[in-house]
C-alpha cells in the first residue's frame, strides 16, 4: 500500500518549538493551551489564548496545520467551563480537537463545532469497533494505541478507510494507554490528566509466592532493576514499511523538547519520508542522519511494537540512561476505618442507617456483585448469597480460560440459585481477539443472562451489532463524568462501572445526577496497568510472547517489590498479557451504611485474584453488613464485621483514588 500524502506532525511546548519544527518540516503542530491538556506539571510549556491564535496564523501562512490539544479526563465541573474555550479555538480555526474525553466528545457534539476531532493515543483504539465506535461519534483521524503494529494499523485500514495517527519517535510507556493508574491511585496526580509521576521509571525487584507470601531474590535476566522503564521509540530505520502501513500521520512525541532536539528530529524524518517517496527502489537508510539521531538520543532506542512484541529488547533495565526521575515508591495509604470520608451525600431520609425507620420505602439496596474468574469462585460466591455474578473477560494463565464450558457451567448453577450471571470481556482485544469474543458470545444462549459487561468502546458496538443483549460497560472504559455516562447510554449502554481515579464523592455525585446505573467497585484487589509486555517471560527467560517460552506464569505466583518493600502482585492472563495491582486491598466496608443508600445500583467486589475459600469467606461479610443495614443494625454489627474481614488480608487495605480522587493537583 503507497500513500504520497502522508503527515509529519510534530510537537511543540514553547514558541521557538514552534517556529523551529515548522522551519524543519513538519506538516502539522500539536500543541496545547494552559488548561485542558496532558502537559499540567510543566504549564510552562502550553500555550496562552492570543499565542495559540498567532500560532495557527503563523502556521496557516506557512501551509501548516495546527491540531490543539484538549486530551484528559475532564470532571464535571471542568466541563462545565471548557465551551468557551472550545469555541474560542473554533473561532481561530484550529485544524482540530485532540480529545480524550468521552464526556468532552459528546460537550463538542452537543455544541456542533465543526472543528475534525482526533481521537488521543490515550482513547486507546486497538480495534477496528473501537475506530468505528468512535467514528460513528464524529471523530475522523484515530491516533492509535502504541502497541498496535504496522501490519494490524494496515489491516485496519483496509478494513475501515479511516485516517490513522501513529507514534513514531519518543517516550513511550509500559502500560496500555488510559489504563496505568497508579500514578493516581498513590499520588493524585493521573497519568490521565497529564499529571504522570513516572512510577514506571521505580526500580523492582521480583518475588515469588511460596508459602503463603512473597518471597523476594528470584533471579532475573535484566542487567538493572528499572524493568517497566521502555526505551524511547525510533522507527527512522523503517520508513518504508512505515509509509507502506497505511498511517496517514507520523507522529513525534515531545511537547517539552527543546527546540534544538525538535529540529534535529524533525528534520530527519523530514528528509528521509521525502527520500522514499520520491525513489522508493532506491531508497535506503541515510546512516548519518540515523548516527545522528542516536548520538544525540534522551534513551536507547527501541522499535517497540511496530514491527513486533519487542520483548527486553524494548526495556532500559540499567536506567542510565534515564533523564530524570519524577518521584520514589510510595506505600499506598492505610485505610482507616474511622476516617471522616467526604462523600458530600444529600440523602433523602432522616437516618440512612436504620431501614426500620422506613428507609427501605425511599432507598432500594444495591445488588451485591462480584467478578470471578472461575467455576469454583462462583460457586463459592452462590454459596454465600452474591446477587450477580461477573465471570470471565482477563483470566490468570494459572486457571483455565473462561471459555464456553465453563460459563455454561456457572450459568446452569446460577439459574437453579436464582442469581443472575453477566458475561464479561478484558479490556484489551485486539481485532482478531474481538472476533473470538464475539464467536464464545454466539455460542452462549445470553438470554440465560443478565447481559454482557464490555471492555472497551469496541466491544460495546460489536454487542450491539451482534446480540440483542443488555450492555455494560466496565472500568476500563474510562467514564469519568456525566456526559460519559450520556454518549455511552445513547450507545445502548445500561450500566456503567467507575472510572478507577475518582474520588468517592465524584463517582456518588455522578450516581446522583443521571438515571444511568452505575456499579461501584467497592471490595478487593485493584488492577493499575495492563501492558503487552509479558513481563514474567521477559525477566525470567528472556523471551517474548512469540517465542516459546515455558510459561513461568502457569506454574508460580509472582509480584514486584518496591523501594518501599511493597508487592504489587503480577497477574499473566491468557493473551500473555501482564496485569499488575497495588499492593494492598480495597475495602470500603467501614462506609458502607452511607454508599448503600447513594444511588449506586451495583456494589462489586473484585475478585479475579481470589481463590474459591477467600471468595466465599468476603461475600458472607459484606452479605451479612447488607443484611444489618437493612436491619438497623449497622453500629452494632460494623466493628465486628471489620475485624472479620481484616483477618482476610495479609497486606492491609486502602482505599486507593476513593478518598481525594485525581482532580486536585495531587501531593
Amino acid at each position: 500500500m503507497m500513500i504520497n500524502n502522508v503527515e509529519l506532525l510534530a510537537p511543540a511546548g514553547k514558541w521557538e518549538a514552534l517556529e523551529t519544527v515548522i522551519e524543519a518540516g513538519a506538516d502539522a503542530v500539536y500543541l496545547g493551551g494552559k488548561k485542558h491538556n496532558m502537559r499540567l506539571l510543566r504549564t510552562g510549556f502550553n500555550f496562552s489564548n492570543e499565542e495559540l491564535k498567532e500560532a495557527v496564523n503563523l502556521a496557516h501562512s506557512r501551509g501548516v496545520k495546527i491540531y490543539v490539544t484538549v486530551n484528559n479526563l475532564q470532571g464535571d465541573e471542568e466541563l462545565d467551563e471548557i465551551a468557551p474555550y472550545l469555541q474560542y479555538l473554533a473561532e481561530i480555526e484550529v485544524d482540530a480537537f485532540i480529545v480524550q474525553d468521552l464526556g468532552l466528545l459528546y460537550l463538542i457534539n452537543e455544541l456542533g463545532l465543526e472543528v475534525p476531532v482526533h481521537s488521543s493515543v490515550m482513547m486507546n483504539v486497538h480495534n477496528i469497533d473501537m475506530a468505528r465506535y468512535l467514528h460513528d461519534h464524529g471523530v475522523r483521524r484515530f491516533i492509535v494505541s502504541r502497541e498496535l503494529s504496522f501490519d494490524q494499523v494496515r489491516h485496519m485500514t483496509r478494513e475501515t478507510g479511516f485516517e490513522y495517527e501513529y507514534f513514531i519517535h519518543g517516550d513511550m510507556c509500559f502500560s496500555q494507554s488510559g489504563q496505568c493508574l497508579l500514578s493516581g491511585m498513590v499520588f493524585g496526580n493521573s497519568s490521565n490528566r497529564g499529571r504522570c509521576l513516572k512510577p514506571c521509571r521505580w526500580p523492582y525487584s521480583l518475588a515469588r509466592y511460596k508459602n503463603g507470601y512473597f518471597e523476594e531474590g528470584v533471579e532475573v535476566k535484566a542487567d538493572g532493576p528499572y524493568f517497566l522503564a521502555v526505551k524511547d521509540m525510533c522507527v527512522f530505520r523503517h520508513i518504508p514499511q512505515l509509509i507502506r502501513s497505511g498511517i496517514v500521520s507520523f507522529k513525534i512525541e515531545g511537547r517539552m523538547k527543546p527546540a534544538s532536539q525538535l529540529k534535529r528530529i524533525v528534520s530527519a524524518y523530514r528528509t528521509a519520508i521525502d527520500r522514499y517517496l520520491d525513489d522508493p527502489v532506491g531508497y535506503t537508510v541515510d546512516e548519518d542522519i540515523y548516527r545522528d539521531l542516536y548520538d544525540h538520543r534522551v534513551r536507547d532506542f527501541s522499535t517497540c511494537f511496530a514491527l513486533k512484541n519487542p520483548g527486553s529488547d524494548g526495556i532500559g533495565y540499567t536506567g542510565e540512561r534515564e533523564p530524570k526521575f519524577f518521584s520514589e515508591a510510595r506505600e499506598e495509604k492505610k485505610l482507616n476505618p474511622d476516617m471522616d470520608l467526604d462523600m458530600d451525600l444529600k440523602l433523602d431520609i432522616d437516618n440512612p442507617t436504620d431501614y426500620s425507620s422506613g428507609a427501605k420505602e425511599v432507598v432500594a439496596l444495591p445488588l451485591l456483585s462480584i467478578k470471578v474468574n472461575g467455576l469454583e469462585e462462583a460457586e463459592a460466591a452462590l454459596k454465600s448469597g452474591v446477587d450477580r455474578i461477573y465471570i470471565g473477560g482477563e483470566t490468570p494463565s494459572w486457571k483455565p480460560p473462561c471459555g464456553q464450558e465453563v460459563i455454561n457451567k456457572v450459568l446452569d448453577k446460577a439459574e437453579k440459585a436464582g442469581v443472575e450471571v453477566v458475561v464479561t470481556t478484558p479490556r484489551i482485544t485486539f481485532s482478531d481477539e474481538m472476533e473470538e469474543y464475539i464467536e464464545l458470545l454466539k455460542g452462549l444462549d445470553l438470554e440465560q443472562t443478565g447481559g454482557v459487561m464490555a471492555g472497551n468502546l469496541g466491544m460495546i458496538r460489536a454487542l450491539n451489532e451482534y446480540f440483542d443483549t443488555r450492555v455494560m460497560a466496565d472500568f476500563g472504559v474510562n467514564a469519568f463524568n456525566t456526559r460519559a455516562l450520556s454518549i455511552l447510554k445513547e450507545s445502548g449502554v445500561v450500566q456503567v462501572t467507575n472510572q478507577l481515579e475518582s474520588s468517592l464523592k465524584q463517582i456518588l455525585k455522578m450516581a446522583s445526577g443521571t438515571d444511568m446505573d452505575l456499579e461501584l467497585i467497592g471490595h478487593g484487589h485493584l488492577p493499575f496497568m495492563v501492558s503487552d509486555h509479558c513481563l514474567l517471560s521477559e525477566l525470567l527467560e528472556g523471551k517474548t510472547p512469540e517465542d516459546q517460552c515455558s510459561a513461568p506464569c502457569r506454574g508460580e505466583r509472582y509480584g514486584l517489590v518496591n523501594d518501599k518493600k511493597r508487592v504489587y502482585p503480577v497477574m499473566t492472563d491468557q493473551y500473555c498479557r501482564t496485569h499488575l495491582y497495588l499492593s494492598k486491598e480495597l475495602a470500603l466496608l467501614p462506609f458502607l451504611d452511607r454508599i448503600l443508600l447513594s444511588g449506586i445500583k451495583s456494589f462489586r467486589i473484585e475478585a479475579g485474584l481470589y481463590n474459591a475459600a477467600k471468595v466465599e469467606a468476603v461475600v458472607d461479610i459484606y452479605k451479612r453488613a447488607f443484611i444489618a443495614i437493612k436491619n438497623g443494625r449497622w453500629s452494632q454489627e460494623k466493628t465486628s464485621l471489620y475485624n472479620e474481614l481484616k483477618g482476610l488480608s495479609d497486606t492491609g487495605y486502602t482505599l486507593a483514588a476513593y478518598e481525594k480522587g485525581v482532580l486536585g493537583t495531587g501531593t
